[in-house]
């Protein structure tokens, strides 16, 4: 009895860690894809300094936008068949 509620406690933390390192990436994508949808100056240097041109942080943001979305939508997938 005693190993089994040891499982339950690791498969606990194991998910409550999946969870807090799934809402840090989204995070931090969510704050990469805003400035650049909003091309405010540092994302624009950032992106030229990379060697593309500054015309194309904006698709790059929507682009980036596009891959949060499905990112996120899976994510809340698997959170709601854990529940």
């Amino acid at each position: 009895m005693t190993s089994a509620a040891n499982t339950s406690s690791v498969g606990k933390k194991r998910l409550v860690a999946g969870y807090v390192l799934t809402v840090l990436v989204a995070l931090i994508l969510t704050f990469d894809t805003v400035i650049k949808v909003l091309k405010l100056a540092p994302a624009v240097q950032g992106t030229t300094q990379l060697g593309y041109p500054a015309s194309a942080v904006l698709r790059i943001g929507l682009i980036e936008l596009v891959c949060l979305a499905l990112y996120l939508c899976r994510a809340h997938r698997r959170w709601a068949r854990d529940c």
